[in-house]
């Protein structure tokens, strides 16, 4: 049980790093007083988001009879597949955006890797396409593989909204709505 807190630990440090220093960069580069605030306000919320999911995911395994598994791929499933979250760094033009994605499943390091490119390519669904081409021949009948798609285009719309703190939350459910 103690692997499993470890992961879930050792993940949310990393991520609350890879936010603390970009956002260190990227103020460092501001010399606007309203830009600085709102990447330390959007930094906030991030650390905020992630220290609540982050409660919840070791409630539920303090409160849940885990069958222990030895995989590491399997335990990050088993610990991230109600509430798991991820970092984008976005760059439109020349401007960076961060955004944190909480998911109600988890996304394999596969289906993960495809977001940390460089700089994701959100917004060119061409580019996005092509550089899922291969992995849709691999996961043709995968879920994940599918909400991975449509999370994309809920990531492309929010990109559009400017009154956005950087944070999505997406489910299954209304991701599969038609």
């Amino acid at each position: 049980m103690n692997t499993y807190f470890k992961i879930l630990n050792d993940y949310t440090e990393n991520l609350i790093n890879e936010i603390d220093i970009t956002c260190e960069k990227l103020v460092a580069f501001k010399t606007c007083c309203k830009e600085i605030e709102m990447i330390n306000n959007n930094r906030l919320d991030f650390i905020i988001e992630i220290e609540t999911v982050k409660s919840q995911i070791a409630e539920k395994l303090r409160n849940y009879d885990l069958e222990i598994k030895t995989d590491l791929g399997l335990i990050k499933e088993e610990i991230f597949n109600e509430n798991f979250l991820f970092l984008l760094h976005v760059k439109e033009g020349f401007k960076l955006n961060l955004i944190l994605v909480l998911s109600d499943w988890y996304l394999s390091d596969q289906c993960l890797a495809q977001f940390k490119q460089p700089y994701c390519k959100i917004k060119n669904y061409l580019q996005i396409e092509n550089e899922y081409e291969k992995m849709e021949r691999v996961n043709k009948c995968d879920l994940s593989f599918v909400l991975t798609m449509l999370l994309i285009e809920k990531i492309s719309e929010k990109l559009d909204d400017h009154n956005s703190n950087g944070i999505i939350k997406a489910s299954k459910n209304d991701l599969l709505k038609l």
